[in-house]
Parts: C-alpha cells; sequence; structure tokens
C-alpha cells in the first residue's frame, strides 16, 4: 500500500491537516495485488452486510466508506502518476486496474441481496425515518445507483451489461492514452 504523510498547514488563517503520498512508496508491481485485495474485501463487505441486513445507517453504509478511502488512497495516486508520466508499465496497470475496478463495480451493483439490504432499511428501520436529511440521500441514491446499475435485470442481461461496461472502460482508458500520446508528439511553433 501507498505510504501517506500529514502535515497541519495553515490557509486563510486556519490550520489544516494536509495528507499527501509519499510518492516514493509506490511499488508499481504491488498496486494490482493491492488494488485486487481491496476489491475482494468490499465483495466479502458485500457479502457480509447482505446477509446480516443491518438495521443501522453505521453498520449499514460506514463500512462501504472505509474500504471506498483505501481503494481512493491506492488508485489516486497511481491514476495521478499516469496523468502527468504515462509510461508503458503505468499504461498497462491502469487498463488492468480500471478492469478489475468495473468488473467489481458492476459486481456490486447487481448484488440483489445488497440492494435488498439498503431497501429494507429505508422501508423497515425506525432509524431511517429519523436520519437527517443527508443521511436519507445518501440511501435514496445508493437504492437509486442499484436500480440504475442493473439489479433488476436477468441473469443475461447482467451478463451483458457487465460486459458492455467493461469494454466502456477499457476504451474510456485507451482514449484517455491515446489524447496522452499525441498531444506528448506534438510539436509546439
Amino acid at each position: 500500500m501507498i505510504a501517506y504523510d500529514t502535515k497541519e498547514v495553515t490557509f486563510d488563517g486556519k490550520k489544516l491537516l494536509l495528507t499527501t503520498p509519499i510518492w516514493e512508496s509506490i511499488q508499481l508491481g504491488t498496486v494490482i495485488p493491492d488494488l485486487t485485495e481491496l476489491l475482494n474485501e468490499e465483495d466479502a463487505l458485500i457479502e457480509r452486510i447482505a446477509s446480516e441486513k443491518p438495521t443501522t445507517f453505521a453498520l449499514l453504509h460506514a463500512p462501504f466508506t472505509e474500504v471506498n478511502e483505501r481503494s481512493r488512497r491506492l488508485w489516486g495516486p497511481v491514476n495521478h502518476l499516469n496523468s502527468i508520466g504515462e509510461t508503458d508499465e503505468l499504461r498497462a496497470i491502469i487498463e488492468e486496474g480500471e478492469k478489475l475496478i468495473s468488473l467489481a463495480n458492476s459486481r456490486a451493483l447487481m448484488h440483489e441481496g445488497l440492494y435488498h439490504a439498503y431497501v429494507e432499511y429505508r422501508e423497515k428501520s425506525e432509524e431511517y425515518r429519523t436520519l437527517g436529511r443527508e443521511e436519507k440521500k445518501i440511501i435514496d441514491d445508493r437504492i437509486l445507483d442499484f436500480e440504475l446499475g442493473g439489479v433488476a435485470l436477468s441473469s443475461s442481461k447482467k451478463i451483458r451489461m457487465t460486459e458492455v461496461k467493461s469494454r466502456l472502460a477499457e476504451l474510456s482508458t485507451q482514449i484517455e492514452s491515446n489524447v496522452k500520446s499525441a498531444v506528448g508528439n506534438c510539436t509546439f511553433y
């Protein structure tokens, strides 16, 4: 995993904590295995939450926040490195990683058990009625994400949708890479 450094800075008269990656800690050879491990943790979390059907916001949604933050802390710096200095090695990592992320997102959004855990929480939980507007929106948007993501599709249509999303992620990564290469090969007078 990538190491981070936290410093206290003053901005506009306010003290803030600034957390930045320690760029030298990035080991490109471990990015895909680390990403795969995080995505496997997310899959296990999805299965656990789907089977337990938590009755509180904290137990239902908060665990995903932590996993997503860890994924962002891994994938964000790698994407940044690729955007400022694409190499063949980085390009291959980005292509493989984007495909893994796309497949994981499809699995999550099409997971009927997880979808039902969110719906049951909204419909049956006393706590949901007492949540603030922001927390309710998080739950409602997550349910909408499932519905737009294909949770109600038949198995064959889910497979096809996953294939389409995977291809879209592949093409998006390829287009971005091609644009970077073209811009890098431009001569300015």
